[in-house]
């Protein structure tokens, strides 16, 4: 065989070996794309409601801004519900930034940076959350109902049963609205990954 004809065979096996290559890759995003944008979806949906939520009642607070200067308890509850919000409504946009970035055409490293980052950011949100949930619900009596510290003492053990109750329930929800679909696409991803390396 001529030294020609063994260049021209050597160049169509290399432009065999890089088709399969790009239809490896390609094969390896559409198995990402169906297996995961169901639980992105479920994210996201979760998170834009979460928002146009906290943004809702950020605004109703602000119209009932005129009864925040009755009492310094009032005031004082007041300014704790609009920041609770404000971060509220800060973190939802952070949320959706992170999520509205995931793109699977992306590597499956950056993908997986990316979930890792969110993950971990949901698990921090998770702890605080259920921390200064007393915070919250007790200055929204004050503000909302009007009570004053004193008359909230004869309701203190029922608010903070009521708080302890709400506990399980919001890791219930975090669990079936975030780390179930998490866990859904980080399986997607280490099934791409198993997909690519066998064709290899």
């Amino acid at each position: 065989m001529e030294l020609e004809e063994m260049k021209n065979l050597w160049k169509k096996y290399d432009n065999v070996i890089a088709e399969n290559r790009m239809l490896n890759e390609k094969l390896v995003k559409e198995l990402l794309q169906n297996k995961s944008s169901n639980s992105l979806a479920k994210m996201k949906n979760a998170e834009y409601f979460g928002l146009i939520f906290c943004i809702c009642l950020f605004c109703v607070f602000i119209a009932m801004s005129g009864r925040a200067w009755a009492s310094v308890e009032m005031t004082i509850s007041f300014f704790i519900l609009i920041g609770a919000l404000g971060a509220s409504i800060y973190a939802g946009i952070y949320k959706l930034r992170l999520l509205n970035s995931i793109d699977f055409s992306h590597s499956l490293t950056d993908l997986t940076e990316t979930m890792q980052r969110f993950k971990l950011f949901i698990s921090k949100e998770r702890i605080f959350g259920v921390a200064v949930l007393p915070f919250i619900v007790l200055p929204a009596y004050i503000f909302i109902d009007g009570y004053s510290i004193a008359q909230l003492m004869d309701r203190l053990p029922g608010l903070l049963l009521g708080c302890a109750a709400g506990i399980p329930v919001a890791f219930i929800l975090y669990r079936s609205l975030y780390f179930d679909n998490i866990k859904q696409i980080n399986q997607s991803l280490e099934d791409a990954r198993t997909f690519r390396q066998d064709a290899i």
